[in-house]
């Protein structure tokens, strides 16, 4: 038995009975409950999205560096070494045969200077020191000098030793290392005091302290006079 015919459409001229064509049937083109909610669930998946992404992107832009100046490929860059490195002011002291043994400079009776780290959050790594005459040029030591980092035990846990003649200025990092320090040790929380052996016998007038970013840093901090 076939199925019944659609009751004419009300108010419909001519109308009589049985099916509608499809094409003609209003009930067949209805739109489902699905099209009805499809922007509702567009826009909830859009939000979902979002509520993931932004997230996201704001912590690998703070965990990588990403986004600070002068750097593309989400690495850190250099810091200028005066924002994380400073020193106080120069003490005069004199080389002794104790601190010659301690590796804290190089010969006894030589004039010697102690500078106090005050500030400072880099490694050993990270900073060169060489001594500069008042137009900037590198001071030129008539004897063995040396620049020596000195722990709170008076120990040099790093030093180097320069030629006379050579100049005072590191040219690479540390030469020795004392047992348990190195490259990567932790300036802030070893080392209290910069020792720098002049490699004479007399003050250093008119002589500055000044202290190279290298590796992590960059740049010179301003120079700290010694007298």
């Amino acid at each position: 038995m076939g199925r019944p015919p659609w009751p004419p459409l009300s108010g419909a001229a001519g109308a009589t009975e049985g099916p509608l064509p499809p094409e003609l049937d209003p009930r067949l083109h209805r739109p489902s409950d699905f099209h009805a909610f499809q922007p509702f669930v567009i826009i909830a998946v859009v939000l979902v999205i979002l509520v993931i992404l932004v997230p996201l992107g704001l912590y690998l832009t703070t965990h990588t560096g990403g986004g600070t100046s002068g750097n593309s490929g989400g690495t850190p860059s250099p810091a200028p070494i005066g924002s994380v490195f400073a020193v106080g002011l120069p003490e005069e002291l004199t080389c002794t045969s104790s601190l010659v043994t301690l590796n804290a400079c190089v010969t006894a009776g030589d004039s010697l200077y102690e500078i106090q780290v005050e500030t400072s959050t880099i490694t050993f790594g990270e900073v060169l020191f060489q001594l500069q005459n008042s137009n900037g040029t590198i001071f030129g030591n008539t004897g063995i000098g040396s620049f020596a980092l000195v722990t709170a035990a008076g120990e040099a846990a790093a030093y180097s030793d320069l030629s006379a003649h050579a100049g005072l200025a590191m040219p690479t990092t540390w030469a020795h290392y004392a047992a348990g320090y190195s490259v990567v040790s932790s300036l802030t929380s070893t080392v209290l005091t910069i020792l720098v052996d002049l490699g004479q016998t007399t003050p250093g007038t008119g002589l500055y302290l000044v202290a190279v970013g290298v590796n992590g840093c960059t740049g010179t901090t301003a120079p700290v006079s010694l007298s």
